[in-house]
This record gives structure tokens, sequence and C-alpha cells, in this order.
């Protein structure tokens, strides 16, 4: 009686344990061949034909953004968006971001919606450091959108004539 006491008190501990909820990842995409199914708004394009772009270097693909021409930065304002993510079922929900940034960090922004309209600002860290092409992978909290069926991520990209860094984005989770 007392084996099948301490049997049955051991399975009481244990079973908890396998019934926790394990992440999933809901969505990934990489820019290893091109930019997907993620579209690009140009809201600003003043003396570029293009913002972000996809880019390749030592067989790594990403997309790129940048509005820097030599010899001169232009003012452009560029979003790339994620189609819609499913995220109803989830109950807490991490963005991560491989990416860099070079010459600078000022005009690039993470924002989400849940409606297509009303975005919000998304602060992942930690941040590239602005000044080399090292790739990080950032993160965030982002359950705000948990249980929303259409979300969406962008890369805002935002540069003036005075100043046009370089922003690449290698994954998106």
């Amino acid at each position: 009686m007392r084996k099948l006491f301490l049997s049955l008190l051991v399975v009481c501990l244990v079973a908890p344990l396998w019934a926790q909820d394990t992440p999933t990842e809901t969505y990934k995409t990489d820019f290893t061949s091109g930019q997907g199914d993620w579209t690009i708004d140009n809201v600003k394009m003043n003396g570029v034909s293009y913002v972000w772009k996809h880019s390749t270097y030592n067989n790594q693909g990403y997309m790129k953004a940048s509005a820097f021409i030599k010899p001169n930065a232009y003012e452009t304002e560029s979003w790339l968006i994620s189609p819609a993510i499913d995220l109803s079922a989830a109950g807490t929900v991490t963005l991560s971001v491989r990416h860099a940034m070079n010459y600078g960090t000022d005009g690039m922004y993470v924002r989400m919606t849940a409606d297509g309209k009303d975005w919000k600002d998304v602060s992942v860290s930690p941040t590239p450091s602005g000044n080399s092409w090292t790739f990080v992978t950032s993160t965030a909290d982002v359950s705000a959108f948990a249980g929303e069926a259409k979300v969406q991520i962008a890369f805002v990209y935002t540069s003036t004539s005075a100043a046009a860094p370089t922003w690449e984005v290698q994954w998106v989770s």
C-alpha cells in the first residue's frame, strides 16, 4: 500500500510538468530568397526609386532599407509590412527579429497592428549598435496582440537629407 501511495504521489507531482504549455512558433519568415509575401508601402520617396530591397551577402539573404545614394542622403519613408498573422489561439506572444543597422539608428521603427489602421510602436531589445553590420536577435513581449486574428508587423524606415542609415532584417518570428 505504501508503494502504491508513493507512486501516485510521484505521478501527481510530475503530471503538471507534462501538462505545461510548450511554446509554439505561430509565424516565422526569413528573407533568404526574397521578400516573400511581405509588402512595401513607399510613403515618401524624394529622389530615390526604392528604399526596401532584397539583398544577399556571403549567401545570407535579408531585406535592406537605405536612402543613401553616393554622395547624398534622401528624405524618405517606407514600410515593409507582413501579411496578417493569426494569433487568436495565442496566450502570450514574443516578437523576435534578427537585424543589423549601420550609419545610425534614428528613423527605424518596429510597429504592429491588429486592425490594419492603429499601428503601435514596439520596442525591441537589444537594438543593433548602429555602427556595424553585426546582426543581433532582438525580442519584445507583444502579448497585447494575443487573441487577435489579423496582426501585422511593420518595419518602418525613415530618413532625412542629413542622415540615411541602413537597416537589414534577416528573419522575423
